[in-house]
């Protein structure tokens, strides 16, 4: 009853903003050169920056899992120049925008606290999965991650990165 009424009152006084709970152990800790930081579960490991394709400039960190089919969904985490924060956005269209530019439905917003800074998360799924953008301010630039999964098994993944986020400024 108490972590409930905890709970509560943290998202009442953090504007919605909630901590993720890990429903994982993280098996490894992967830093980014510029000071931030996630735990990985097994078998997810840190991805050569130099592997990745496609991605809309080059990220700061990047994880992937391995799978039989040899698909390997990733996350890219990329440092972006400056923005005003998430005070500033209209987020519903944004998800939209996203969405549309993955030729996806849009699924939701989620609102979490990333090492206690505040993060949306814009959800929507695709023909082959999910796709998910976070949002957050590193200093006065965005901080901007990317998750693509094959299936919402890997969601709580995710979480365990969100959860274990740490910065080191």
């Amino acid at each position: 009853m108490a972590d409930r009424i905890h709970n509560v009152l943290s998202s009442l006084f953090s504007g919605g903003y909630r901590q993720v709970s890990s429903p994982l152990a993280p098996d490894r800790t992967v830093r980014s050169s510029k000071g931030f930081g996630f735990g990985v579960p097994w078998p997810w490991e840190e991805v050569p920056l130099g592997a990745i394709q496609g991605a809309s400039g080059p990220p700061d960190i990047a994880v992937g899992a391995p799978r039989t089919d040899g698909r390997t969904p990733l996350f890219t985490v990329t440092e972006r120049g400056p923005w005003n924060g998430l005070d500033d956005i209209e987020t519903q269209q944004m998800l939209r925008a996203f969405a549309s530019q993955h030729s996806a439905r849009p699924k939701g917003v989620r609102k979490v606290a990333l090492g206690g800074v505040p993060a949306q998360i814009l959800e929507a799924w695709t023909h082959d999965g999910e796709v998910q953008l976070l949002l957050t301010s590193f200093g006065p630039n965005l901080l901007e991650g990317f998750l693509r999964v094959p299936m919402s098994g890997y969601l709580h993944h995710f979480d365990v990165f969100l959860a274990t986020w740490t910065w080191n400024r």
